[in-house]
């Protein structure tokens, strides 16, 4: 929010506009970002109230004269609120600390958070423990509350301190436990697991409601923690962790860092001032005991040190135009957006866990061959570094959990060993667009392990799959726009994968698949593969049918394939039974021009959404699959879920004759578009409580002669067009049971002759009726029935020969071409417009 305050403005008055609403601005603390979430409340409705909670009393002067301050609990209930968390369920133990309790009480000041503190820290401990806490300061109840939080900071471990006083300085907001353990582990001194259960514990971290596993800590700790490290020295130099971008531009810039130094954080985004910052090539070389090392939100700077030249108002560049010597060895998080150097400093990557440099410069990690052995390291990002060419043997990284490498155009191949990768779960090497080999050099044995999740998508020059030779863990193939790939391997003991994607490989003929293996399979993509000819079972594989230009997924009656796709494969001519495809969502098999015919029984996929099959031109035939279910009153309405949409397209299929009768018994379908089918001829049956939930029905185009009088079971019809249907003939009278139509289109039906249908019942939300084109003859009287009528489209009406009286009691816009009418009223002129008539 801090951010962007102005667009969260706009958004949040866009969606508030007129109503009546609570507003509450929680712990702000810059007088600009309230500013801007103030401006314009007066668009709320009336009645609304904005609540801003601050410790900032100035910045609600600025805004308001209405001002509450928050009292600290009373004694009753500052005393209820201690008794839990220092006594917790021994409330009789409680009578015997009374006298000190007072103290206690006296001293947090009503201030809730230190009561709670202060409780949790003195839990469990003996009398004497108690007063020798409380003896250690005597804390004036008038000074800041900071000093009784540091009573229970005082009582923690060494490692534990360390830990509190890490997270007060780097990590601001909620945050996910896992990642700052990971972020922190490695300490030679303390277990950082332990140490942040002990914090917990302690009440000085606090689990959050939002999700499982993330954590918070109160402003008051944070501040409380770093006026900590600030009171360490008057220097930032000597203080062992900095922040604070003041102080950290300070050291930098003027090589001031000391073996105190344990971690810095340098946001350079809102630094306040215009300025590119040069450091010494050996800012980082005192820095012995530096653990922790964050700089991101900068810009990379490609011209000469100017330090007038950076347009971007409020943002810093770090520029070292000699390079980086050297950083220490104890260093174990090492993040860097924008790293403005060619080459790494010279260390050891022993107690390295993190290496995120997104954007650098960085072309190799160093400019002579240096032996590594990171065996702490799990996380590798240098992704978008366009001039990386290469990266280090990393076959000591055998903790080594993500790499990712996408948008490093400058790389060529990868060699790694996955052999010794074993914990490898993500790699992501996606456009990079000269790669030409990723996978274990010719003289690795290939391992057994391979990582949960590769991505190759946009690597439009790649053409080895060596990477791929053994697959048991592998859960997601990505290898989307590789123009050049021509062959993936078999998969067979890929039994964990659950996504393939190969979207826009060109090259791609043939896709070796044992679905057999594959029953956790979920998603298959190999649409715009245009020369693909077969993806399914190799011949070695002992399967009785095999569809020789097609999709084969026989023996896969128990596979968990929720999504096909195969769009634009042009060579397709045919899909096999999908009858065991039970979990089918999603059947995407637009613009396959050599497709001829379907086979689907759609009780057999419940749970299907989405089967596209438009643009097929010469598909002849969606039938029912001759594996019918042998219990009809099974249908797919009984466990598909009403708040997801159906859609069937079939548009464009030039040669489509018929669509299977059990589309009518789909209760959740949502859209069916038929549109320019010129062969298709019938429209199914719909069952009683079939096509309920049907809120579109395209006919445009088809050669259907005649709806069933079932279609008034489609009882939440809001569109159907029946546009360019040469021989449609008659409206049912059932249509107009469908209460909820608004846009009825049957234009350029010039077969449809005659009366139009008597509207016998109320239609409330019919607002627009195109008969364009048609041959009717005459308009009955009961029109007026359709009470919303605003739009009545009668152009090349060449047949009407008379309006009924009612419509002049409807109001009417649109335009009429009337030739055979006699000479209207004024009203009607008005409303329909009509000209050219024969008096």
């Amino acid at each position: 929010m801090k951010d962007t305050p102005s667009e969260m403005s706009t958004f949040i008055q866009k969606r508030l506009d007129k109503k009546k609403v609570i507003v509450v601005l929680d712990d702000m603390d810059e007088i600009l970002s309230l500013k801007y979430f103030l401006e314009g409340h007066e668009q709320f409705g009336r009645g609304s109230r904005i609540i801003v909670t601050t410790r900032d009393v100035q910045l609600l002067r600025s805004v308001t004269d209405k001002i509450y301050e928050v009292k600290g609990l009373d004694y009753s209930k500052a005393r209820r609120l201690f008794h839990k968390h220092a006594f917790g369920r021994q409330i009789s133990v409680a009578a015997d600390y009374e006298a000190l309790s007072k103290r206690v009480i006296a001293r947090a000041n009503g201030n809730p958070l230190a009561l709670k503190v202060l409780g949790s820290f003195l839990c469990s401990k003996s009398k004497q423990e108690w007063k020798s806490a409380l003896d250690k300061q005597e804390i004036d109840p008038h000074k800041e509350i900071l000093q009784v939080l540091k009573i229970s900071y005082d009582g923690l471990s060494k490692g534990t301190q360390n830990m509190f006083l890490d997270i007060a300085c780097f990590i601001t907001g909620e945050f996910y436990r896992e990642k700052v353990e990971n972020m922190f582990s490695c300490s030679d001194h303390y277990d950082v697991t332990i140490e942040i259960t002990a914090l917990i514990d302690k009440s000085l971290l606090t689990e959050s409601p939002y999700g499982i596993g993330y954590l918070s800590m109160h402003d008051l700790l944070r501040e409380m923690g770093q006026a900590i490290v600030r009171d360490e020295s008057k220097i930032p130099g000597n203080c062992s962790r900095l922040w604070t971008a003041k102080d950290v531009l300070h050291v930098l810039e003027k090589n001031k860092g000391t073996d105190a130094i344990q971690g810095i954080l340098l946001n350079l985004r809102n630094c306040g001032i215009k300025k590119i910052v040069q450091v010494s090539p050996t800012v980082f070389s005192n820095m012995c005991h530096l653990r922790y090392l964050k700089i991101y939100g900068g810009k990379q700077y490609d011209g000469e040190f100017d330090p007038g030249c950076l347009k971007e108002p409020h943002s810093y560049n770090i520029y070292a135009p000699e390079g980086l010597f050297d950083i220490s060895d104890e260093l174990r998080y090492f993040y860097w957006d924008s790293y403005p150097v060619k080459y790494l400093p010279n260390f050891s990557m022993e107690n390295l866990v993190g290496l995120i440099m997104r954007r650098s410069k960085l072309e190799k990690f160093w400019n002579e061959v240096q032996y590594i052995h990171p065996a702490k390291l799990k996380n590798i990002d240098l992704s978008h570094s366009e001039h990386l060419t290469e990266i280090p043997n990393l076959s000591g990284a055998i903790n080594l959990e993500i790499i990712k490498l996408q948008g490093c155009k400058s790389l060529v191949q990868i060699d790694l060993n996955l052999q010794n990768l074993r914990k490898l779960q993500i790699l992501n090497v996606s456009h990079c667009c000269n790669l030409k080999k990723c996978g274990a050099s010719e003289s690795q044995e290939v391992s057994s392990s391979v990582p949960v999740g590769l991505d190759f998508s946009y690597c439009t020059r790649l053409r080895s799959r060596s990477i791929l030779r053994s697959e048991v863990q592998l859960k997601k193939i990505d290898a989307s726009y590789c123009e050049h790939l021509t062959e993936i391997p078999i998969l067979s003991e890929a039994i964990n994968l659950e996504t393939i994607t190969l979207r826009g490989c060109k090259s791609l003929v043939q896709i070796d698949l044992n679905l057999q293996s594959l029953r956790n399979l979920q998603i298959l993509d190999v649409s715009y593969c245009c020369n693909l000819k077969k993806c399914g079972a190799s011949e070695s594989q002992e399967v009785p049918s095999s569809v020789p230009v097609g999709l084969d997924f026989s023996y896969c009656n128990e596979v968990q394939l929720k999504e096909i796709d195969a769009g634009y494969c042009e060579h397709l001519t045919e899909i096999p039974n999908l009858s065991g495809a039970i979990n089918l969502e999603t059947i995407r098999l637009q613009g396959c021009k050599s497709l001829v015919q379907v086979a689907l029984n759609f009780q057999n996929h419940p749970k299907l959404r989405i089967l596209d099959l438009s643009g097929c031109d010469i598909l002849e035939e969606c039938r029912d699959s001759e594996t019918m279910a042998t219990n009809n009153t099974t249908c797919i309405e009984e466990e598909t879920s009403s708040s997801v949409p159906v859609v069937l397209n079939f548009s464009y299929c030039e040669r489509l004759r018929s669509i299977p009768e059990s589309i009518g018994k789909l209760k959740y379908l949502n859209r069916l578009d038929l549109s320019k089918c010129p062969n298709l001829e019938k429209f199914p049956e719909i069952s009683s409580d079939g096509m309920e939930f049907l809120l579109l029905l395209s006919l445009e185009g088809t050669r259907i002669e005649e709806l069933p009088e079932s279609i008034e079971n489609i009882k939440k019809l809001k569109y159907l067009s029946l546009n360019g249907c040469k021989r449609f003939k008659t409206l049912p009278q059932s249509i107009w049971k469908l209460k909820y139509l608004e846009k009825l289109i049957v234009c350029h039906c010039p077969n449809l002759q005659g009366k139009f249908p008597e509207i016998w019942d109320v239609m409330e939300c019919l607002y627009e009726i195109d008969l364009e084109g048609t041959g009717i003859e005459e308009l009955p009287e009961s029109i007026e029935n359709i009470k919303k009528l605003q739009h009545l489209s009668l152009n090349g009406c060449k047949r009407l020969k008379s309006l009924p009286q009612s419509i002049w009691e409807v109001e009417i816009s649109g335009k009429a071409d009337c030739l055979l009418l006699p000479k209207p009223a004024g009203k009607v002129s008005r409303n329909l417009g009509c000209y050219g008539i024969l008096v």
